[in-house]
């Protein structure tokens, strides 16, 4: 071992919302260190919107102006197609956001307040004295507080003895691309949704928005991803579009593809961390959150609000540790990750319940304007 060093707080994933933590910690003036194995965030299918709560969030702590994405137009209103309607719904503030340059700015913002490690952890080792982080080449940090935010990796699963999820509880399969008018000059509208003109057993519906001055397409399902609808959807997204949204060539006019599609698949779990007592999950480190409900930036934002309250205790104890049970039970958190779950059920049964009791249902809640936009 090279040395052994002690840190208030350690956080391992330089993800949105690690940084964030990181970057709070870091202004209450704890010792931090944080922990990634790549020096930029690469490009990757995550959140792509910022809406209405998550920048209150990032205002009350005073973040706001590094996430911001004001390369892209500010949104007040979506419009809405249900087959042949249509409905404009209005909005605060929305935004689309190039999450891979959101990360590397608060990356870089958080670099001129403590250090980041580049590079692999060969151990975590979670105790009553705190938790001990080493590295690949045996250099180790013992923390009074960890906070992990690599969105469950399985060495970190392995690491901290977390329990594997259970299969095929629920399932996100989301497919997103850009497109641009096959025409040249811009959509006759900047941001829309689509709901399929007809029942497609596991679709839910498509979002268009600016981001910067590009048109990214966001399509939303709980089908498996080897499946034949999603191969089809990532081999020729525009056919795919024209077959489930035949109403968008008449409203907004036909479109190009113009990138790679991705695909990314989640399934639901949350986390049992009762037997961890210096080591805190935050965002998808803790639970899932399918991509259809909107709110997988809003689950980062509060977790790091909660969390980051708590630790101006560290600051006046410098014996202290945290009650983990107060991260966990506090109220904010477990409205948002209640609502993330219940929202990713609701949103998955809707597209696979063509039953009578479902469109009970579904009428019940459209009148209390409660479906996912």
């Amino acid at each position: 071992m090279v040395n052994a060093t002690s840190l208030d707080v350690a956080v391992v994933g330089a993800g949105f919302v690690g940084s964030l933590v990181a970057i709070k910690a870091a202004e209450l003036g704890l010792s931090v260190r944080a922990f990634d194995l790549q020096a930029e965030y690469p490009p990757r299918f995550r959140a792509e919107k910022l809406e209405t709560d998550q920048y209150e969030g990032l205002e009350r702590l005073g973040l706001i102006d590094l996430v911001e994405p004001r390369g892209s137009p500010l949104v007040d209103q979506v419009v809405v197609f249900r087959g042949k309607t249509r409905k404009v719904v209005r909005c605060t503030k929305h935004r689309g956001m190039d999450y891979q340059a959101t990360v590397n700015r608060l990356r870089a913002h958080l670099k001129t307040l403590a250090p980041l490690s580049i590079g692999p952890i060969s151990k975590v080792e979670d105790t009553r004295q705190g938790t001990r982080i080493t590295d690949a080449e045996g250099d180790a940090w013992t923390a009074r507080l960890a906070v992990t935010a690599t969105g469950a990796s399985a060495f970190m699963r392995n690491a901290l003895a977390l329990k594997p999820p259970a299969p095929g509880t629920m399932i996100s399969t989301s497919i997103g691309f850009f497109v641009r008018p096959e025409t040249s000059g811009d959509f006759c509208m900047e941001a829309f949704n689509a709901y399929p003109s007809r029942f497609v057993p596991g679709l839910q519906y498509a979002t268009f928005f600016p981001v910067g001055n590009e048109t990214r397409v966001n399509v939303f399902t709980c089908w498996p991803p080897a499946g034949s609808e999603a191969r089809a959807f990532r081999r020729d997204p525009i056919a795919s579009l024209r077959r489930y949204f035949p109403v968008l060539d008449d409203a907004v006019g036909p479109m190009a593809l113009s990138s790679t599609p991705q695909l990314v698949t989640t399934e639901y779990y949350r986390q049992n961390t009762d037997h961890l007592t210096s080591t805190v999950l935050v965002g998808d480190e803790y639970q899932s959150v399918s991509p259809a409900t909107g709110m997988g930036i809003s689950k980062c934002v509060t977790d790091a609000e909660v969390l980051t309250g708590l630790l101006p205790q560290l600051v006046k104890d410098p014996s202290a540790r945290l009650d983990l049970s107060a991260f966990y039970n506090d109220p904010r958190k477990q409205v948002v990750d209640e609502k993330a779950h219940s929202s990713w059920a609701w949103s998955n049964n809707v597209s696979t319940d063509r039953s009578m009791g479902m469109r009970f249902k579904i009428a019940k809640q459209s009148l209390k304007g409660m479906l996912v936009q």
